[in-house]
């Protein structure tokens, strides 16, 4: 994996089991130091036991407290997190990293409540808060996690183009993408969608793959 510096590595690995209701997976939690920095990041698996050279259904999560704690329904995130434990509870084995600091797209839980408070439901930019790009998430935890497990082949669950092309630049196949396409009813989470796919890295909501 090319993007792994030697300074990069995981210091303490905790895990226990949850039960919850698409059956019993395996929470690990990672202390990972990168690009001089410590930070937590973890990964719920479900059946580690899977093939060295067999395609692990994945996503790369980033944390959305607002729908995923409170169940705020102006993002997609909860429902494409529900929708990624579901098929991987389906396929019997997989594999979903979540981030933390990748709140409000890296900015922040502050700056995420600012473009609420500023931008309403109507506009999603960052760029807008004078933060210095639109999405600040650095996905090489991810990356240090598959490498944790031996996981280089994988079927990848979700949209974002960023993410398809970081992994494949860094050694990782994806034999397969499924995208998560919100299908629900909700008015303000459509918009969110409708907005959301203008964006370039989010081709897919366009085509309504």
């Amino acid at each position: 994996m090319n993007n792994i510096s030697l300074s990069s590595k995981i210091l303490k690995v905790s895990k226990g089991q949850l039960e919850i209701k698409n059956g019993v997976f395996t929470l690990y939690a990672f202390i990972i130091y990168y690009e001089g920095k410590f930070e937590e990041h973890y990964a719920l698996v479900n059946s580690k036991d899977w093939k060295i050279d067999e395609s692990v259904p994945f996503r790369i999560n980033s944390a959305c407290i607002t729908s995923e704690v409170f169940g705020c329904e102006k993002c997609d995130c909860k429902w494409q997190l529900d929708e990624a434990i579901h098929y991987i509870a389906e396929m019997g084995f997989g594999i979903i990293t979540y981030h933390p600091s990748h709140e409000g797209s890296g900015h922040g839980i502050f700056e995420k409540l600012n473009s609420f408070n500023e931008l309403g439901t109507d506009n999603t930019s960052y760029i807008d808060l004078n933060c210095e790009k639109e999405d600040a998430r650095n996905f090489l935890p991810a990356l240090i996690i598959l490498d944790y497990f031996k996981i280089t082949e994988v079927t990848l669950l979700g949209n974002n183009l960023k993410k398809i092309d970081f992994l494949m630049e860094n050694g990782i196949n994806i034999s397969k993408i499924v995208n998560l396409i919100y299908n629900g009813s909700n008015r303000t989470t459509k918009r969110y969608i409708l907005l959301k796919g203008r964006k370039p890295e989010h081709f897919a909501l366009r085509k309504g793959k």
